[in-house]
């Protein structure tokens, strides 16, 4: 197991660690007087959710009418029902439910990710010697992501990394840490190198679909942490490695 690996396997189990509960006793502030002015210290800012679109879901579908979708969805979910548990139809089925409630959720259906999270991990938990269990745990992770539960998305992407080595699903889990870490580097910068890693793991797959992205945010993040030498030299790698990719693109003046 790489330093890097090791690295994910703490930030993954520290993410989903119960925070003790301490009691502590305050004492009541005293009551300011008519004149006082109160001052409230600001909001913290809100840190956005990673873009789950585009690269990083290689998924690629026509998207459909939402009544025909919700049809589909209606018979899909009474099949599974009729169907024994021991079919081996029942698989598909869940598969099949887990991606139309995906395509819901892209066409605005409320509670569509939650529902396709229950599928997911319905499958996983029923049929763990699944052949395509790989691609379910990340998009798994993906829809994690869509609700905001990161711990949950992180311990999902490192099982992918952990469990299927070869599977052409582990650059895609290494950009969604980065992405995440990246995300957490705007508050924290001591998040910046470890975000910077996981674009570097992506770019070590050769051929991988991600590699012009992580190259481009391996820029951005060089330039966060003052690293001007290192961002230029990245900017001339995805020039010259990735001249026609739509991030080679955005970075032309």
């Amino acid at each position: 197991m790489t330093s890097f690996v090791r690295l994910l396997v703490v930030a993954a189990i520290a993410a989903c660690e119960p925070r003790p509960t301490v009691a502590v006793e305050i004492a009541p502030l005293p009551t300011p007087p008519p004149t006082a002015v109160v001052v409230v210290a600001p909001a913290k800012p809100v840190v956005q959710t990673p873009n789950i679109g585009g690269e990083r879901d290689p998924r690629r579908a026509q998207p459909r009418a939402r009544a025909l979708l919700i049809t589909e969805l209606q018979g899909l979910e009474s099949l599974l029902m009729a169907t024994s548990q021991a079919s081996p139809d029942r698989v598909q089925l869940r598969r099949r439910l887990a991606e139309d409630y995906v395509e819901l959720r892209r066409s605005g259906g409320a509670n569509a990710s939650q529902k396709a999270i229950d599928e997911y991990q319905a499958l996983v938990r029923e049929y763990p010697n699944y052949p395509l269990l790989d691609e379910v745990l990340y998009y798994l992770g993906l829809e994690h992501e869509v609700l905001g539960d990161y711990a949950s998305a992180r311990r999902t992407y490192f099982d992918v990394i952990a469990k299927w080595p070869s599977s052409r699903f582990v650059p895609y889990a290494y950009f969604a840490f980065g992405e995440l870490f990246f995300q957490e580097a705007q508050g924290d910068p001591s998040k910046w190198t470890i975000a910077l890693e996981a674009y570097r793991k992506v770019l070590s797959y050769a051929g991988s679909p991600l590699a012009p992205e992580a190259a481009y945010k391996m820029i951005i993040t060089y330039k966060a942490m003052g690293d001007e030498p290192h961002a230029a030299e990245m900017h001339r790698r995805l020039v010259n490695d990735f001249p026609s990719s739509p991030a080679a693109s955005r970075m032309t003046p």
